[in-house]
């Protein structure tokens, strides 16, 4: 390929020994492989000789010329995909021309790809049953560099392997985020993937997860729509007698769990429970969509096996129709559940439950609708109160703007969500009715409410005649107290309180292993009704000890006994009160009232 001048015969002196030629590749090699063009420096030495002429290269296997640098250095890059051969060698100025060597540049510029499937194999976004295998499997380009590292993380940690292949297996519940990739030879990183993985609880075992059953508590593989028939009722509660047209229209829908187990399901309310209204000839009157977005687990609430839940409804509000005409009508009530956790860790209850069909009459002359506002005080309620009883609800019923006055309306009449009477008398001044309602019904009155809940009670009432109406809503916040420990007269039993003493009554509100007493501000405690009392500079009386010998210390308070709201009947006495960051509390003890 190359030829050699003539050379002389040598003389005493003369160089006879060829230069030497090395070779380097920049950036350097990965195991041989670059993964982006490499530089290649030739560098010729003759040392003691006559010194470097050139540097001779040539690319093998192709149809490239050689190239001849005059100089004791070269340099080439090199872009290619895959292997390159440079040939090379130097020649001195004694025409002493060096063997030809050999240098290998190999460059893979593309990233592996990594394949994942699992078993059993996931269908759509469907959950799964443990356990779950996890095949990953890396494959490079063809006549890449090969795939040197795989690694995984199902967010328990990295897992890295110098194989193309991984199998690993999830067994706990939950959702998992496996992130994955794999790496080659020559340095190219796969941008990571991700797959999303739900395993879910099977409770009857019957291959099919609790999530996407439609019976999760009975054995039901071929989801029959009918398996689960029997556990679970909804039965409806209409108002007796004739309605005036345009007459609020209170039914209260009960769902019972009947299935022998307890039930993960949106608390109910007046949207997931469907009313159908249908006049004599099978005509559905044209309902009013409504939608609210539902939280999980804020509106996620327990129904246990044998449980049940009421919800109470005013249909005249939820069809498009101003008033139902005079005739018969059927009504239907129907509360279901479609929705699913997209994390996969709360096992919804999924199913719906009809009632049977109620009828009801309309008949008459229509009424006249009033809107008025409502204020609630206390305007946060409290979950516990649904069990606790303790001091009324207070609403400030305001007909300002309605064009009617409060003295117009019977009070005897207004119901809270249809069902709960007030207490007592009301009292006008001016355009505003205050009326007071029993606080356990009126909490059961709002359905199964949780803590997070922003509800907004109604009350109604009419004149005498029933001619004419008002609707009243104001806004609640629904929050749920830290249950404590109370010991009412620490150290007695049973609890007497002489309601004709005009003295005090000592209450240990306890401390316990997560709750420390001393948080309570004093100054919000009530016992019945009734506050801390004063002592004469106007302190509370109040006292740090250790009541029941646990070595924790608990609050002392002292009630007066004349401010009690308690009467003879009463067994149970309820305290409540605030933190001192404003966290609700409430316990209860129980009492012996004496006059």
């Amino acid at each position: 390929m190359w030829a050699l001048g003539d050379v002389s015969p040598t003389a005493s002196g003369a160089d006879t020994i060829a230069p030497t030629t090395t070779a380097s590749v920049a950036p350097a090699p990965a195991d041989g492989w670059n993964k982006g063009t490499a530089t290649v420096t030739f560098s010729a030495s003759d040392v003691g000789g006559s010194g470097v002429r050139s540097i001779t290269y040539q690319f093998v296997g192709i149809e490239t010329l050689p190239v001849t640098v005059n100089s004791d250095t070269a340099t080439v890059e090199v872009s290619s995909e895959g292997l390159s051969s440079i040939s090379y060698f130097a020649i001195d100025n004694a025409n002493n021309r060096e063997n030809a060597k050999t240098v290998q540049v190999k460059i893979d510029r593309v990233a592996p790809s990594t394949a994942s499937s699992t078993t059993p194999p996931i269908a759509g976004d469907k959950t799964l049953i443990a356990p779950v295998t996890v095949n990953l499997n890396a494959t490079d380009n063809e006549g890449g560099s090969g795939v040197a590292l795989t690694t995984y993380d199902p967010g328990t940690g990295v897992n890295a392997a110098t194989s193309s292949t991984r199998t690993f297996q999830l067994s706990a519940e939950g959702s998992y985020d496996v992130v994955y990739s794999a790496t080659d030879v020559a340095g190219n990183h796969e941008a990571d993937k991700h797959l999303t993985i739900r395993i879910g609880k099977d409770s009857d075992h019957d291959g099919v997860p609790d999530v996407d059953d439609n019976c999760p508590y009975k054995a039901n593989a071929d989801q029959n729509a009918a398996a689960c028939a029997g556990d679970y009722s909804e039965v409806l509660q209409l108002p007796g007698g004739t309605k005036q047209p345009g007459e609020p229209l209170w039914v209260t829908a009960t769902f019972t769990n009947t299935s022998g187990a307890p039930i993960l399901t949106f608390k109910p309310d007046c949207i997931n429970t469907v009313f159908e209204v249908k006049d004599a000839a099978g005509n559905v009157m044209p309902p009013i969509y409504r939608e609210r977005f539902y939280v999980i687990p804020r509106d996620v609430v327990t129904i246990a096996a044998g449980a049940q839940f009421s919800v109470n409804c005013d249909v005249s509000e939820l069809v498009q129709a101003s008033q139902l005409a005079p005739q018969t009508y059927f009504v239907q009530a129907t509360y279901g559940n479609r929705a699913s956790d997209p994390e996969g860790e709360v096992n919804l209850w999924i199913g719906a439950v009809q009632s049977p069909e109620r009828q009801i009459s309309i008949a008459g002359t229509a009424v006249v609708k009033t809107k008025a506002t409502a204020t609630f005080t206390p305007s946060t309620w409290l979950v516990q109160w649904a069990t606790l009883d303790g001091t009324s609800i207070k609403a400030d019923i305001d007909f300002t703007g309605s064009g009617h006055a409060p003295n117009e309306f019977d009070a005897s009449t207004i119901r809270l969500n249809g069902i709960v009477p007030i207490e007592g008398s009301a009292v006008v001044q001016g355009n505003v009715m205050t009326v007071q309602f029993d606080r356990l019904g009126a909490m059961r009155s709002v359905g199964s409410a949780v803590a997070g809940s922003h509800i907004a009670p109604t009350i109604q009432g009419s004149n005498a005649a029933k001619t004419r109406f008002f609707v009243a809503q104001g806004p609640v916040d629904v929050a749920a107290a830290i249950l404590v420990g109370v010991d009412i007269k620490p150290g007695s039993a049973p609890n007497t309180i002489n309601l004709g003493s005009n003295g005090v009554v000592p209450v240990a509100i306890l401390s316990s292993a997560t709750f420390d007493a001393r948080d309570v501000n004093v100054t919000s405690v009530t016992l019945a009704g009734a506050h801390v009392k004063l002592k004469g500079k106007g302190t509370y009386q109040y006292s740090i000890q250790d009541v029941n010998g646990d070595r924790l210390p608990d609050l002392v308070v002292q009630i007066s006994t004349d401010a009690l709201q308690i009467s003879e009947s009463d067994t149970l006495a309820v305290i409540e009160g605030t933190t001192n960051a404003g966290v609700p509390i409430i316990g209860s003890d129980t009492v012996r009232i004496v006059p």
